[in-house]
């Protein structure tokens, strides 16, 4: 606004705006082993509901918005419009077989398709038993651990981590930046070991080669000449 006035003749000068520092991301996220256990943990008219946000990193405001009409599944598709998800973009997402069994046994023609209620309350619930999290006060919200978003971080590792390209999973995820796809692609410490791993691994072939290559080079080459009716070998000088 300030830049403007001043391009315009309306402003001689512009004040310094300190910019506010950008907030570390969160690095929470869900493996699938654990991911079966929480669900377990809920009640199952919430089962549909977690697996969607888990396997499509689909905010839950968003989830409780989807209605049938959205559904196909026979394509195994949800078709969100624009203004449902942050981008305001419309964006299509795959569902799985899994995911599809679940609906299938619920399917109607009109209303919304997953049921929340009591979400956050068993979430919380169902957290604290299995120590993904802990409780700061006496009420029932008072908390602190895993949440819901943290499924957005388990979503895009999960796609990075079965091999999906990156334009691919930035497609399904809806990122439209680069940057912000990155904030969410959390590495673990396993990962770093394995990395460190494959780095020794691949050093030491790569040692063992060139050490095999240089003693071809040092041992004689013999070729094979016929002299009369015998075959005699001798050396070849200058093989390299």
């Amino acid at each position: 606004m300030f830049k403007l006035a001043q391009q315009q003749g309306m402003a001689s000068y512009v004040p310094y705006f300190p910019m506010q520092r950008e907030s570390e991301p969160r690095e929470g996220f869900v493996e699938r082993p654990d991911f079966e256990r929480l669900r377990q943990e809920v009640p199952e008219h919430l089962h549909p509901a977690l697996t969607f946000c888990y396997e499509t990193r689909c905010r839950t405001g968003a989830m409780s918005k989807i209605i049938w009409p959205w559904v196909n599944l026979d394509a195994r598709e949800v078709n969100l419009p624009p203004g449902i998800v942050k981008n305001r973009k419309p964006l299509i997402l795959p569902l799985s077989v899994e995911l599809v069994a679940m609906l299938r046994k619920k399917c109607q023609a009109d209303g919304r398709v997953f049921n929340t209620k009591n979400f956050r309350r068993e979430w919380i619930k169902a957290c604290v038993k299995l120590k993904f999290g802990v409780k700061t006060g006496p009420e029932w919200y008072e908390y602190e651990g895993l949440i819901p978003h943290d499924f957005r971080r388990s979503a895009v590792r999960n796609l990075i981590n079965a091999g999906v390209g990156q334009a691919t999973a930035m497609k399904i995820t809806g990122h439209r930046t680069l940057s912000v796809f990155e904030r969410y692609h959390i590495v673990s410490m396993e990962q770093l070991h394995d990395a460190t791993e494959r780095v020794t691994s691949n050093a030491k072939t790569t040692q063992n080669a060139v050490a095999s290559l240089r003693r071809r080079r040092k041992a004689p080459f013999f070729s094979r000449v016929c002299r009369g009716s015998s075959v005699v070998e001798q050396p070849i000088r200058n093989r390299f």
